[in-house]
C-alpha cells in the first residue's frame, strides 16, 4: 500500500495521506475502504480480498477517496454518473470500474484537491472559535 498512498501524496502535494494510517484487512461483504477517524489519528482499512483485483487507477482512486473521508471528513457526494455510467465526483459512494477509473482519474485528482482547498479555507476562516488541527492547515 505505502507506493500507492506515495503517489497520493504527490498527487495532492502532500496534503492527503499523511496522517492515516493505510492497512489491508477484512471488511463486511461489499465494502472496498473504511476510515475510522479520532481527533488524535486516522485509521484507513482497505479490503484485503478485493485489493489485488482493483486497477493502478482503481487503487489510487480508492485511497484518494478514503484519505478525504478520514483527513478531511468528505462525506459521500449525489449518486451522480456521466453519459458512459461512469461516477462523476471522487466521492461517489462506489469505486469506478475500470474503465471509468483510468478516464476520469485526472478529474478525480482535480475534484481531491479542490475538496482539499476548500476544507482549508473553511478551517482557517472558522479557526479562531473552532481550532483545526494543524495537519489539515
Amino acid at each position: 500500500l505505502k507506493p500507492y498512498l506515495k503517489v497520493v501524496k504527490e498527487l495532492t502535494n502532500n496534503k492527503l495521506g499523511n496522517s492515516s494510517n493505510v492497512n489491508l484487512g477484512h471488511l463486511k461483504e461489499g465494502v472496498l475502504g473504511n476510515c475510522r477517524s479520532t481527533f488524535l489519528a486516522s485509521d484507513i482499512m482497505v479490503s484485503k480480498p478485493h485489493w489485488n483485483d482493483l486497477s493502478y487507477t482503481q487503487k489510487i482512486a480508492l485511497l484518494l477517496h478514503e484519505c478525504l473521508h478520514c483527513e478531511y471528513g468528505i462525506n459521500h457526494t449525489r449518486d451522480i454518473r456521466d453519459s458512459f455510467m461512469c461516477p462523476k465526483d471522487i466521492m461517489h459512494p462506489n469505486l469506478a470500474i475500470q474503465g471509468c477509473a483510468d478516464m476520469n482519474l485526472g478529474n478525480y485528482i482535480e475534484q481531491a484537491n479542490e475538496y482539499i482547498k476548500k476544507r482549508r479555507q473553511e478551517a482557517k476562516q472558522c479557526n479562531a472559535f473552532h481550532p483545526f488541527p494543524k495537519s489539515i492547515l
